[in-house]
């Protein structure tokens, strides 16, 4: 049995649970192979946040539909408005309750632990606060004191059942993790399932016969490597629009822009050494490619005319306002991640099956596309 403690970061990173790496510990806590744990301030700071965004977003449209009703009294626009705010207003009373039951329901369905805060919890983290001492990266450092309480949850883990891995992209908390003897850390679930336990634990729960069909089609994959470009070639688009990048060549205050379009990905290479199944018939692949994207950004109009002319011809301008250009330019972003292949587990279970039926069945298989790392690249930096 793996027992798992992972942070609230990596549940803010995907907050549907639904993508490949989360489904992979889901199935594997559902078999009784792994079990995870959910310390208090883990549920608090995932449930809290996703309500305050939620309640942002919807915000956001009462306020929309209040500047239309603002900007015009044509009938269909304002009756549309209206209807729009009694819709939000409804959702509003009740949202918060949803998506408590919401997390409370995956919580179930994945058979966790959820810890509460123990009577000595706050003492310990107390002593901690005071004296500077891990998680705490200095003395009185306020910022920690979640950290501080999902570090003594994990000690107390730890002592009962002699082992932990823990899974979180906060630096500070992985660190202190990394330094327990009695404890593994990853930086992400990716990572984690990687991993010889996880993938050990993922065949002692697969049946003989499916497992060699996985490890047959996982050595017919390079085989497959046309199909499996042009899948991400499909995949990428949604992944990449509207995320942001950031580059110290990208001429707006904060060096970010916005991605725009998305072209077709190059120069893709997959690392087929380092497939892992995730377990019923879902395989990763890890991949990294090169992508043209267009990227939307602010630029000070007294910034744009100090460029040179060569720059200038490069970036595609309008009015933003009085102080701003509304700036579109090119650039080459490199991308890694994992494309998933998803193998119906029922076709997996005969132990006639040719190298060719295999490898039909990866050409019909359905795809999902992670990117988990995105950079600029730009010559000369």
């Amino acid at each position: 049995m793996i027992h798992v403690l992972i942070d609230s970061c990596i549940y803010r990173a995907d907050r549907k649970r639904n993508k490949p790496a989360f489904r992979a510990v889901v199935r594997l806590a559902q078999l009784g192979s792994l079990q995870l744990h959910i310390p208090a301030f883990v549920k608090g700071e995932v449930l809290t946040q996703q309500q305050r965004d939620i309640r942002d977003q919807l915000n956001k449209l009462t306020g929309a539909a209040d500047t239309i009703l603002r900007t015009t009294g044509e009938t269909n626009l304002t009756k549309s408005a209206e209807e729009v705010k009694k819709i939000i207003n409804a959702v509003q009373g009740q949202a918060d309750d949803s998506l408590a039951t919401e997390l409370q329901t995956w919580i179930t369905d994945a058979k966790a632990i959820e810890h509460p805060i123990q009577a000595d919890h706050g003492t310990r983290v107390a002593a901690a606060y005071f004296a500077g001492i891990p998680p705490f990266r200095a003395a009185k450092h306020r910022d920690d004191i979640p950290d501080a309480f999902i570090w003594e949850t994990a000690l107390d883990l730890v002592q009962q059942y002699g082992a932990l891995t823990v899974i979180s992209s906060d630096g500070r908390l992985r660190l202190v993790a990394e330094e327990h003897q009695d404890m593994q850390a990853f930086k992400s679930l990716e990572e984690f399932i990687e991993s010889d336990d996880f993938q050990d634990a993922v065949d002692e729960a697969t049946p003989t016969i499916f497992a060699n069909n996985i490890a047959r089609i996982i050595a017919l994959l390079p085989k497959a490597q046309d199909y499996l470009i042009e899948q991400l070639g499909n995949d990428i688009v949604n992944e990449l629009a509207g995320k942001t990048v950031r580059h110290d060549a990208i001429p707006d205050d904060n060096n970010e822009g916005l991605i725009l379009m998305v072209g077709a990905p190059e120069n893709v290479g997959f690392t087929f050494g380092d497939a892992d199944h995730y377990g019923d018939g879902e395989i990763g692949i890890p991949f990294t490619a090169t992508v043209d994207c267009e990227l939307n950004y602010a630029i000070y109009k007294a910034d744009y005319y100090s460029l040179d002319e060569e720059k200038m011809k490069s970036i595609s301008i309008e009015e933003r306002n009085d102080h701003y250009f509304d700036a579109d330019q090119d650039y080459t972003i490199s991308i890694a991640g994992y494309i998933t292949i998803m193998i119906d587990s029922s076709d997996l279970e005969s132990d006639e099956l040719l190298d060719d039926d295999l490898y039909n069945l990866i050409i019909r298989a359905d795809t999902s596309t992670e990117v988990t790392e995105r950079g600029v690249l730009v010559s000369g930096w």
